[in-house]
């Protein structure tokens, strides 16, 4: 803390005011975790360059809360893009103990759309599965995508 006091003192008897406002970002960036200066980026890195191969999209919610009221929380969705038009050959939900609960309900998506693949947390019969984490797994074409859900009920 002595040294904080320290810096504090220095800054407020900088004539400079440049000095001054460098020395407060730093300060703001220790203190906090964010940075204040951010360094230009090459050109190439500052254009948005469009998918080209199938991927995720978005990181989704993963904690859903199936046949419930909590806004968008009900189902989990997955946005893929897909500009190759590859086709989704599995897409499913397991369990821990690696055992198939369900299919992806909802699959739509063509060309350079992205493929939105819903599910609704219930299991082949139509039953709403039990709370806990489950697996999903995704694959078109050349990509395999994995990750996990958590239902909360």
């Amino acid at each position: 803390m002595r040294s904080l006091a320290l810096l504090l003192q220095y800054i407020f008897t900088e004539t400079k005011m440049k000095k001054a406002t460098l020395l407060l970002g730093l300060i703001f960036q220790m203190f906090s975790g964010i940075s204040l200066y951010a360094p230009d980026l090459p050109k190439s890195l500052k254009k948005v360059r469009p998918a080209e191969t199938f991927s995720l999209r978005e990181t989704p919610r993963r904690i859903i809360t199936p046949d419930s009221n909590a806004g968008g929380n009900a189902v989990f969705v997955l946005l893929f893009d897909n500009p190759a038009a590859d086709i989704v050959t599995q897409a499913k939900i397991y369990d821990l103990n690696g055992s198939e609960v369900a299919d992806f309900t909802d699959i739509t998506g063509t060309g350079s759309n992205p493929t939105r693949l819903v599910w609704d947390g219930r299991d082949r019969s139509g039953s709403i599965v039990r709370s806990g984490v489950y697996i999903y797994q995704v694959q078109a074409g050349n990509s395999l995508t994995n990750g996990t859900i958590v239902v909360a009920r």
